[in-house]
């Protein structure tokens, strides 16, 4: 039989090991990093990751939005915290929600990589010797998250395709250099303008070559 001594130290027993899980838990919780000025979207969208399961674990997206803003402020570094306010524009004492205020820097650090890049880089991706075929994937993976490839079109395809295919390399890099994107018929607009371009200065060059000449011989 058993008495209430005995029942009081096993319930003692059991709070005392649920204070130790919930310390244990405490202590497992790490931070997320600091975010730096010059981060680029993919580290970005991976230091969301820790941010989020920093805030579910520790509660904080339980909080009102002002401290979960004071709170994200804490994690970008001064001078990043001077991009978030004169180059995105988002005001430190800004009243929207902290997901929106996220969703927009998320936004700003696409938009400063063009897309076509990212497709370019993902086309021309290859096995290094002696990879691993798992971390070519992840590698790989990675790639075609940068470069959305699971909206990409038709359209976008060609574009892509046209961008890795051509031969003119100066005409490659004003395609992979434009912000936004081109759009298929203007990609096959500055193609083909440009090689105009090239005939014309050439057909000028054997011209000039041609005067020069007759002008030596009639001399």
């Amino acid at each position: 039989v058993r008495n209430n001594d005995d029942e009081n130290v096993a319930d003692d027993g059991a709070d005392q090991e649920e204070n130790q899980n919930r310390n244990e838990v405490k202590v497992q919780v790490r931070p997320p990093r600091v975010i730096e000025d010059g981060i680029k979207i993919r580290a970005f969208k991976k230091w969301e990751m820790s941010w989020n399961n920093y805030a579910a674990i520790t509660g904080l997206n339980k909080k009102p939005n002002s401290s979960k803003l004071s709170t994200f402020w804490s994690y970008c570094s001064d001078n990043f915290l001077n991009r978030i306010i004169y180059a995105i524009g988002i005001p430190q004492d800004t009243t929207d929600a902290l997901e929106t205020v996220i969703e927009k820097i998320r936004s700003y650090l696409k938009d400063q990589r063009s897309v076509v890049v990212d497709r370019y880089d993902l086309m021309r991706k290859r096995q290094d010797d002696g990879e691993d075929f798992d971390d070519f994937l992840v590698k790989l993976r990675e790639l075609a998250e940068d470069a959305d490839l699971e909206h990409m079109g038709k359209d976008e395809w060609l574009s892509t395709l046209i961008v890795c295919g051509i031969n003119d390399e100066e005409t490659r890099s004003e395609l992979l250099s434009k912000k936004p994107a081109l759009n298929l018929d203007d990609t096959i607009n500055l193609c083909r303008n440009n090689e105009k371009g090239d005939r014309d200065n050439d057909d000028m060059a054997r011209s000039k070559t041609v005067a020069a000449a007759s002008k030596n011989t009639g001399d």
